[in-house]
């Protein structure tokens, strides 16, 4: 622990047995359960379990009728009759509370069990926040058992623990029994100062469950939201209230960043998503960070800190529900490797701009993303006027790159392969972008990308060598489809079936339905194919393609030609630069 904090000269440590550990919360008062506190699990099984592995509760149900047991044969002076457990930290509160910084789940096995034991005396306990739980546990029944239908985790571990301490003490004295845990459960009880709290407890549970730095964090600002100093009117049930929203607020942000399409969209998994590290500046959420950069001291500073955290939370929300601006920022959160860099830049550095602006320099992101420049590039591009055909040497260069590997004349199953798949995704994209009445644009469903599959429009095995005698009633194709001449680049392309003219975008678990048949019959299966919603027709450059009234050597040549030119012209490097060879 911490010098500064275990030499302080009102830290009290005592060694005390469960009776003198009650005695300390006086009748009328609470032990009670801090907000940063996690929910009490005793009587969850080990992740990885081993053979001699168990449950917390079982664990400490075996402990105790093993000492009580050895009691009963040597007599209680017998120093294994005694059961030495974890300390005990705690502080008392300005009403004499006793609140668990350290503790928590020891403090609630105990209460079970002694209402299993038929206890009489005092004992209460009393949750901050979780309203569910301080209003079960005062109830809890011996023929309470979890049935998986609990809403809150809390009740499920209360019920099971009673369960479990049901089954173990089947048939004991519960009076003897009940005697012989207050007398010989020994605590190492730790008396600390409120303010020391929090540290204390990340310290103590630095080699245990650690708490994460968003729950120290969420503790650090309720705790400071109702600061109450001499002279302040405000009651402890006002400050309870302040503190119950702002957590619902806090609980509310959770939840929502918990959400699977969320955590999808966002390229996270963190349990407050980009929330934290963007208000902290860091992709690495750190404690020290929070305390380093906002100098929370007062009500008011809690409460700034809580403002602005919200208006952040909703710039993010706002992002995710506007369709235009969620498919240009989807796009960016796969294809970019500095996600943190672009999510501060659009949320922090633009967020006093009107929308139009921001969608503005959105999309030039949303472009130069695609052909690999960098977040400091793209930020120095912003300043072209690309509507005016103005560019950077560095744009220019890296769309020449692309543009060869667009044009590979053999993209699937290459190095070039995830370019095309890149850009295809970017055509669908922008299609979704212009869908709706007022063209407000569509939401697109960025969960293809983990099940993504390239579709040949013309099935590759219908093609053979050109010197093959292989040949079924004009199905098979020995002829090579027209070349394709790039002048202002010097470049003659000779595209195969696995070129960007005969590729489109389709879901892997749909592309069975097509096999090997011809165009015809895999436009009647695309377009009737009812199993599961075909959920590919939802790509709608994939529709436009076999929505085509015929497909052959000739069209893959022109297919090929209009994805190059197009690109050419969106990015700078002149309009109509490929044409077809006859």
């Amino acid at each position: 622990m911490n010098p500064d904090i275990a030499n302080k000269e009102n830290k009290k440590e005592t060694l005390i047995n469960l009776k003198k550990y009650l005695a300390l919360c006086e009748e009328g008062k609470s032990f009670k359960i801090p907000d940063y506190q996690r929910g009490y699990i005793w009587g969850k099984k080990p992740e990885k379990q081993e053979k001699y592995e168990t449950d917390a509760v079982t664990k400490m149900c075996d402990t105790l009728l093993e000492a009580y047991f050895h009691m009963k044969e040597k007599g209680n002076s017998d120093i294994n009759s005694e059961i030495f457990l974890q300390g005990i930290t705690y502080y008392i509160d300005k009403e004499n509370n006793v609140v668990l910084v350290d503790g928590q789940q020891r403090t609630t096995f105990f209460y079970i069990l002694l209402k299993f034991l038929e206890y009489q005396n005092h004992f209460k306990i009393k949750y901050d926040i979780r309203e569910d739980s301080d209003t079960f546990l005062p109830q809890i029944r011996i023929e309470d058992k979890e049935d998986g239908k609990e809403e809150a985790q809390d009740i499920f571990f209360f019920k099971r623990t009673m369960r479990i301490i049901g089954e173990k003490l089947n048939g004991i004295n519960k009076k003897e029994f009940l005697e012989f845990i207050l007398e010989n459960v020994q605590f190492l009880s730790v008396k600390v100062e409120p303010k020391d709290s929090t540290l204390v407890f990340t310290m103590m549970n630095g080699n245990r469950a650690k708490m994460k730095d968003s729950e120290l964090i969420k503790s650090e600002l309720l705790r400071s939201s109702s600061i109450t100093k001499e002279g302040n009117l405000i009651t402890e049930s006002e400050n309870q209230e302040i503190r119950s929203r702002l957590a619902r607020e806090w609980d509310k942000w959770l939840r929502w960043w918990n959400r699977e399409d969320v955590k999808i969209f966002f390229n996270t998994k963190e349990q407050l998503g980009w929330l934290l590290p963007l208000w902290l500046e860091s992709e690495k959420i750190s404690f020290e960070k929070f305390k380093e950069l906002h100098k929370i001291d007062t009500v008011k500073d809690s409460k700034l800190a809580f403002l602005n955290l919200r208006l952040l939370q909703k710039r993010l929300e706002d992002a995710f529900y506007d369709p235009q601006v969620y498919n240009l920022i989807g796009f960016i959160l796969l294809k970019s490797n500095e996600k943190f860099e672009f999510l501060k830049w659009y949320f922090e550095t633009l967020k006093d701009l009107e929308i139009d602006s921001r969608l503005k320099y959105l999309r030039v992101y949303f472009d130069a993303v695609l052909i690999g420049m960098s977040h400091s590039d793209i930020i120095d591009e912003i300043k072209f006027e690309h509507q005016e055909g103005l560019f950077s040497d560095k744009w220019k260069e890296k769309a020449l790159e692309f543009l060869e590997s667009l044009s590979s004349e053999t993209a699937y199953n290459t190095n070039n392969q995830r370019n095309i798949e890149f850009w295809l995704l970017r055509r669908n994209i922008l299609e979704d972008n212009t869908q709706g009445e007022q063209k407000l644009g569509r939401k697109f469903d960025f969960d293809i990308w983990r099940k993504i599959s390239l579709e040949h429009i013309m099935p590759k095995s219908w093609f053979v060598p050109a010197n093959s005698l292989v040949k079924k009633e004009n199905q098979y194709f020995n002829s090579e489809i027209p070349a394709v001449s790039i002048p202002l680049y010097g470049w003659i392309k000779k595209p195969t079936e696995h070129s960007i003219g005969n590729l489109v975008l389709i879901y892997m678990n749909e592309n069975s339905s097509f096999g090997a048949n011809d165009f015809e019959e895999k436009k009647k299966i695309f377009f009737s194919n009812t199993k599961d919603g075909f959920k590919s027709r939802h790509l709608l450059h994939s529709v436009m393609a076999f929505a085509n009234s015929e497909w052959n050597l000739i069209k893959i040549a022109q297919q090929y030609m209009e994805e190059i030119n197009l690109f050419s012209q969106q990015f700078g490097l002149g309009n109509s630069i490929a044409k077809i060879d006859l």
